[in-house]
């Protein structure tokens, strides 16, 4: 997956992609995603 496709993904297709991830990617899909919304606030 790429790492901007996070970016453009719907709530639905996250909370897919957690529930179907293995734990380790969902760590790392969490932290893509609070990274986002950090710099969304920064801007």
């Amino acid at each position: 997956m790429a790492p901007n496709r996070t970016l453009h993904a719907s709530d639905a297709e996250y909370y897919t992609a957690l529930f179907v991830a293995p734990f380790k990617t969902k760590l790392k899909i969490i932290k893509e995603r609070n990274s986002i919304k950090t710099q969304n606030k920064e801007k």
